[in-house]
């Protein structure tokens, strides 16, 4: 078990077996609580919504849904309000989580660099590498955050890497869904190509399975994309 683990993580791993060689960790259980929390806490405000007066707490959502919504707008472009949602949920979540850090006896999920991991690639461009030509093909999203890749624990698997234990692994791995395609394939060479993307991680680093992309890459690649070739 983790050293110093929390009080509520030492139930889950007293009275919540799991499989041999795994335990609970503080950061898993702390998301499992916020999640709870989310369900529980939108289930009553649901409950209590009115049109003709509305308390503060749904003004203070609002306000909410409306800086999201305008977000989204920005960051995606013109059709950006159906991500809303999703980009909605990713807000509350990482607000919700800092929240829980801030009472004694508990700790934020996001001071585990799997959860800021999984986060900040929900969104990304799905990008073919091995293709010919390799180019970026479309928009996906993380489907489940990051968790120890089993293969690596595998002695008969390509990916067995000795050093990674199962209650310490050294290798993590996500879960994709793809969002939308994009109009048309951006190929590598066209990214190299364009004004604006010389900075880039795809072209600065090569084939690196996860890559940051900034605002305005984003915006310029699904510009190129828009544009028939």
């Amino acid at each position: 078990m983790e050293e110093h683990e929390l009080w509520i993580t030492s139930l889950f791993n007293r009275f919540l077996p799991t499989p041999a060689g795994y335990h609970w960790s503080d950061w898993f259980v702390c998301e499992i609580l916020v999640v709870l929390f989310i369900l529980v806490f939108f289930g009553l405000l649901k409950s209590r919504l009115s049109v003709d007066n509305p308390g503060k707490i749904q003004h203070s959502f609002e306000l909410i849904y409306e800086f999201v919504h305008a977000s989204a707008e920005e960051v995606v472009g013109h059709g950006g309000a159906k991500y809303t949602a999703f980009f909605g949920t990713i807000f509350l979540f990482i607000l919700f989580m800092n929240v829980l850090g801030l009472i004694p006896g508990f700790e934020s999920p996001t001071a585990s660099p799997q959860v800021p991991l999984g986060l900040a690639v929900a969104t990304f461009f799905f990008y073919h590498s091995s293709a010919s030509p390799a180019a970026i093909v479309g928009v996906a999203e993380v489907a489940r955050e990051a968790y120890p890749d089993a293969s690596a624990f595998d002695s008969a698997d390509s990916h067995y890497d000795p050093k990674s234990k199962r209650e310490d692994p050294t290798w993590f791995m996500v879960d994709i869904r793809a969002v939308e395609p994009l109009p048309r394939a951006v190929s590598l060479d066209e990214v190299k190509k364009t004004k604006g993307l010389e900075e880039m991680a795809l072209v600065r680093l090569g084939r690196l399975s996860v890559q940051p992309v900034t605002k305005r890459e984003y915006d310029i690649v699904r510009k190129l994309a828009s544009k028939p070739q």
